[in-house]
């Protein structure tokens, strides 16, 4: 399975593993993106006085205000905040809300992809 087809996995699985009682897997996936959406939305409002009606997942950052600097450290936020690491040229990729909440998805399911398969505590791969 190519690596890509397997973080999405461990993501799907990751997710529904922290899931409410009595929901879908689908549900808890939409409250994750839910989650980190919230979190920029508040980062827009605290930051640049953007009211979370005016913000839309197409809303491009640079309609909102939100110059390179401005990305870079909601970048260092969300990195602190979820603990996973967002490389500059990615994050220089992101035009809109939507693509911020993308990457921060991957990120987290490569984070969660990475952490089932080393060996705990070698930091070696696992071989079965």
């Amino acid at each position: 399975m190519p690596k890509h087809a397997q973080i999405a996995t461990i993501y799907i699985n990751h997710v529904t593993r922290v899931k409410a009682p009595g929901s879908s897997s689908k549900e808890t996936a939409m409250s994750t993106d839910d989650g980190i959406e919230r979190d920029i939305v508040e980062y827009l409002g605290a930051h640049y006085g953007i009211e979370p009606g005016q913000i839309t997942e197409e809303s491009t950052l640079a309609d909102l205000g939100v110059d390179s600097l401005g990305l870079l450290v909601a970048a260092d936020i969300i990195e602190n905040k979820y603990r996973i690491s967002l490389d500059d040229e990615r994050i220089a990729s992101v035009r809109t809300l939507r693509d911020l909440k993308n990457l921060v998805a991957v990120k987290r399911a490569e984070k969660a992809f990475d952490s089932t398969t080393l060996v705990p505590n070698t930091g070696i791969g696992a071989t079965s």
